[in-house]
């Protein structure tokens, strides 16, 4: 699977949407490239159908909705995370996609014929890539889904102490195997929990781990001394890691080829690890593209003014060598000294 990691990417394209129409876009030589690159422009689509679709109609909230599932193989992870939260929380956008497009058949339809884009048919050849596929992008998703896929979840204290004071097992020859004493210990708490845990709890876990670890090391060598192997084996399944090794990776691809594109999501549930830097990588924007900062602050600056400021001045000579005050005469008044 590919490298997770999170982003400031969806956000920064919905500030760039907030501040800038297409036609701006087109024309901002500098902005361009995001309609342009063909790695960026659905991700930009997205964020101005989505701006659109806030103050717009009911036609512009489904083309909005229409669009996030028919391109999702085309978007980033991120994006799709993004706007799929916005979607989920809001009742106008859940209705219109389940009384629009809650038939997948819709949705490739719409992906063909509107935005010219090809979809694979598996029943017809088994060798077309289903990651190419629109799939269920706002169905329910869980982490836990495939936990027998994760292995390391059966590196239980009963499992560990079962294997590494279970007897020694003997080859079709009566010689002995080489055996796994290796004694990490991964607890109760699952793979892809662990990984939301802060740093110094996560730490203190593993340290606690590690520990217990150890112990368990210093007894399985007592009991092997006094010949209380066999009595221990009970106690766990010295089994259980080595067939979830077996079956994890049968496990995972099973769940990828039945979620298609939607794998992508599932994966970031379960791997996005929030407080490594290397991975979550979202921070305040470097600059701004518009008049207003990501908040919506202006970015116009204003020099105050003093109380003279708006004073009224007069026209002054310096006729005789001192400032003097030149009062005009009314024009109306001359014209009739004249007559």
């Amino acid at each position: 699977m590919s490298f997770v990691y999170s982003s400031n990417s969806p956000e920064f394209l919905n500030y760039v949407a907030s501040c800038k129409t297409r036609e701006e876009l087109q024309n901002d030589p500098r902005l361009c490239v995001l309609l342009e690159d063909p790695h960026i422009k659905d991700n930009m689509e997205l964020a101005l159908l989505y701006r659109a679709a806030q103050y717009g109609d009911y036609a512009a909230k489904k083309e909005f909705v229409g669009f996030f599932l028919a391109n999702g193989p085309e978007l980033d992870t991120d994006t799709i995370m993004y706007f799929r939260e916005k979607i989920m929380h809001s009742p106008v956008y859940m209705e219109i996609y389940k009384y629009e497009f809650s038939d997948i058949t819709v949705v490739d339809e719409l992906r063909i014929e509107k935005y010219n884009k090809q979809t694979t048919d598996s029943a017809k050849d088994d060798s077309m890539n289903c990651l190419q596929n629109p799939c269920e992008y706002l169905g329910p998703f869980s982490a836990s889904i495939g936990l027998l896929g994760d292995d390391r979840n059966f590196n239980t204290l009963s499992n560990v102490f079962s294997r590494i004071t279970s007897p020694p097992e003997k080859d079709e020859n009566g010689k002995e195997k080489e055996k796994d004493e290796s004694t990490t210990t991964w607890g109760n708490i699952r793979q892809h929990v662990i990984s939301k845990l802060i740093p110094d709890v996560e730490k203190a876990y593993r340290t606690m781990l590690g520990n217990m670890s150890a112990s368990f090391d210093e007894f399985s060598k007592k009991l092997k001394s006094a010949g209380l192997e066999k009595e221990t084996a009970t106690v766990g399944d010295s089994k259980a890691e080595e067939k979830a090794k077996d079956i994890s990776s049968a496990v995972k691809v099973n769940i990828v080829s039945n979620l298609g594109d939607c794998a992508r999501i599932w994966e970031n549930m379960r791997r996005l690890r929030v407080y490594d830097p290397s991975k979550n990588t979202k921070g305040p924007f470097t600059n701004n593209v518009s008049k207003k900062t990501p908040d919506g602050t202006p970015t116009n600056s204003y020099t105050p003014q003093n109380d003279g400021a708006l004073k009224p001045k007069q026209p002054t000579t310096t006729v005789g060598g001192q400032g003097k005050t030149l009062i005009k005469a009314d024009t109306n008044e001359e014209a009739s000294d004249k007559t």
